[in-house]
């Protein structure tokens, strides 16, 4: 018997997906018109703005990768957690392209309404992102 967590799950999965595929129109799709994304200390509001996000990076790091390494669902919220890769070959936050790969990984949440993420909770090591993209230095240099 498939339940409502199951079907929550694979509806983070399929945003993974399109997530991968830079696809606008899944990620339009599978998100809320109100979709609120709290992405480390930004907050970020509205269908729009999460794509114009998302599309920010698409540039920064055109062979971004997201696996899902854990999902776990409890009715209409949803725990997952990945691993991130990419090479840094666009503008990223005012920084020009370095070049470098980066690996991190992190934990998202989002809770689930009507069948679109109506919000998203993301916490990943972005400091480690930054020290492999040689942006800033790690403690021991």
């Amino acid at each position: 018997m498939v339940t409502i967590g199951d079907e929550n799950k694979e509806l983070v999965r399929r945003v993974n997906d399109g997530l991968n595929e830079q696809s606008r129109e899944v990620f339009a799709a599978l998100h809320a018109d109100d979709v609120v994304v709290h992405d480390g200390s930004e907050e970020i509001r509205g269908i729009d703005a999460a794509l114009e996000h998302e599309s920010e990076l698409w540039t920064a790091f055109p062979d971004i990768h997201h696996t899902l390494e854990t999902v776990l669902a409890d009715g209409d919220e949803v725990a997952y957690r990945f691993t991130a890769t990419g090479t840094h070959e666009g503008p990223f936050h005012g920084v020009p392209p370095t070049g470098r790969a980066f690996e991190i990984t992190g934990h998202g949440s989002v809770r689930i309404e009507d069948g679109e993420l109506a919000e998203v909770w993301l916490d990943y090591d972005a400091l480690g992102m930054l020290r492999q993209l040689g942006v800033v230095d790690s403690p021991s240099e």
